[in-house]
């Protein structure tokens, strides 16, 4: 079976809604949902990086990457 797909379709598939492995996000909300998580889903706070990233204000804040079950929890269906 072939499924025809336009480039506008093809491209909205590509840019929204998937797991990016680079991407940062802010440390601090992502532990505080965390923390209102199943015990299993806490577990992965103490494996989260510390890193310092800039926003386009300039401001310092630290950020972090997440594995893909935890973007899959906070913004997915899990």
């Amino acid at each position: 079976m072939k499924v025809i797909v336009t480039e506008s379709q093809y491209q909205r598939v590509v840019s929204e809604g998937f797991y990016k492995s680079e991407e940062l996000y802010p440390r601090d909300y992502i532990v505080g949902r965390l923390n209102r998580s199943p015990k299993y889903m806490r577990e992965y706070i103490k494996n989260l990086p510390y890193i310092e990233c800039t926003d386009n204000q300039g401001t310092q804040s630290t950020c972090t990457k997440i594995p893909e079950v935890v973007y899959q929890f906070l913004f997915g269906n899990f």
